[in-house]
């Protein structure tokens, strides 16, 4: 019997970690119709699947999303600076809270929004400045400022916990103190950025992907290059969306980082049925 049982913890804790992510971007574009829709990273070419083409769209403008640790919930923070949630399978939105302490709603426009895989903290981004958040409360306090010249669009947290900003004033990635918010170039990436972006990291491949709108109706998705802020182009962000406005995306992929507890766990439960044979 203990054998059989811990043969069947070691196989549902496989299956609970590898069911609790799909890999998939969840986003929407915020020219002409904002659409919801989700994509594969790894082949964007293919196009995207509308969750919601636009009955909800005027209640989910806005410049910051992101998923939390488990992947289960994806919090958004409108152009007003309220925080809540996005329903995946309607886009319906739900209202948390608007956001309080530090940032101050109609003074301050967060661009940015990204969650620690290390330790669930909550982070959001101004032009200037870092912020931590409550997800449940919405009160933000100040990190510090980036250093950059105030156009840090987004912010991205790897799976190892380390912080990366896009600046469209320069047109660059920048790594992230998330101690002191102290931004430190990387290097550039080549396109004319502008208006809103959208990226964050795939955690099954350790990627980052990004929406860089270029205005105009034009922009690219691409993978980025953390070692020296070079993008590779994987497709046009007019693939996404059926009114084809050169998608200015917002995005957040669905993926959850597999802590090395959860194969250790699992590994054990095997050796254990080993050894008692």
């Amino acid at each position: 019997m203990k054998t059989k049982i811990a043969v069947l913890l070691a196989g549902m804790t496989f299956a609970t970690a590898a069911s609790a992510q799909d890999g998939l971007v969840y986003g929407f574009d915020l020219r002409g119709v904002n659409e919801f829709m989700t994509f594969d990273p790894a082949n964007p070419g293919a196009g995207a699947t509308i969750i919601d083409g636009g009955a909800n769209a005027n209640l989910y403008n806005g410049f910051a999303m992101d998923f939390n640790t488990a992947a289960d919930t994806l919090y958004f923070i409108t152009d007003a600076e309220e925080l809540g949630t996005i329903n995946l399978a309607n886009g319906a939105y739900s209202s948390i809270a608007s956001l309080s302490g530090a940032i101050i709603p109609g003074v301050d426009s967060v661009g940015g929004m990204s969650v620690d895989p290390t330790n669930e903290t909550f982070y959001i981004a101004t032009g200037t400045d870092l912020f931590t958040m409550n997800p449940a409360t919405g009160v933000s306090s100040l990190v510090g400022g980036f250093g950059t010249g105030g156009l840090m669009i987004d912010i991205a947290i790897d799976i190892n916990g380390n912080m990366y900003g896009h600046d469209i004033g320069t047109d660059s990635l920048y790594s992230i103190n998330k101690a002191t918010g102290a931004a430190t170039l990387i290097g550039a990436h080549g396109l004319a950025a502008n208006f809103a972006q959208g990226m964050d990291f795939d955690y099954a491949t350790n990627t980052l992907y990004a929406a860089i709108y270029t205005g105009g109706g034009t922009g690219q998705f691409v993978s980025w290059n953390l070692n020296d802020g070079s993008v590779n182009q994987l497709a046009s962000l007019t693939t996404f969306g059926s009114d084809f406005g050169g998608a200015e995306f917002e995005m957040a992929i669905r993926s959850v980082p597999t802590p090395a507890s959860i194969a250790t766990l699992g590994m054990l439960g095997l050796a254990s049925t080993r050894r008692r044979r």
